[in-house]
């Protein structure tokens, strides 16, 4: 994603499945100011990979405590791409596993479980986006708190009451 300054980031997996930031840019101080704003609560710079114009940036928050800024009221529209890509990369799902429910949630409801999400998986509910980046996506998915994935699974599947109660209201 590009940022004015000719400053950008990608989001890069590892082996492990760990999620950071390529940041790029111009000069070494527009590279630390966009990893302070990926980070609110801090993060690690890779010294192993990058320079001075380009580095490797992990966030001290895990997935679901970062900022909350992406367009979640402008992504729905690709509803039915992200229930889609939901189900196939859904954890601990096997071939019996939750019904799917007849009917796509209002817009307002779908909104509300996209704020609480991480800033990349909220990116990951843009069907363009998605398609660009499926790794992380992948990663996005597989790496999302308990908690928040029974919000995202209450979205699309019929699930015994209660599935979804946590301490993330």
């Amino acid at each position: 994603m590009a940022l004015a300054c000719g400053a950008k980031h990608q989001p890069i997996v590892d082996s492990r499945g760990k999620i950071s930031e390529l940041v790029t840019c111009k000069q070494h101080e527009q590279c630390l100011r966009l990893a302070e704003r990926l980070c609110r609560l801090g993060y690690t710079i890779d010294s192993s990979r990058g320079n001075s114009l380009s580095m490797l940036v992990t966030c001290n928050e895990p997935l679901g405590d970062g900022p909350r800024s992406i367009t979640c009221d402008g992504v729905y529209n690709g509803v039915e791409s992200f229930a889609a890509f939901w189900s196939t990369n859904r954890r601990g799902t096997s071939d019996a596993g939750p019904t799917r429910r007849a009917t796509f949630p209002s817009e307002s409801e779908y909104a509300v479980v996209c704020r609480k999400l991480p800033v990349l998986m909220q990116k990951c509910m843009m069907t363009s986006y998605r398609d660009e980046h499926a790794q992380p996506c992948d990663a996005a998915a597989q790496h999302l708190r308990p908690s928040l994935v029974a919000k995202v699974d209450a979205l699309f599947f019929d699930l015994p009451p209660g599935a979804t109660s946590s301490d993330d209201e």
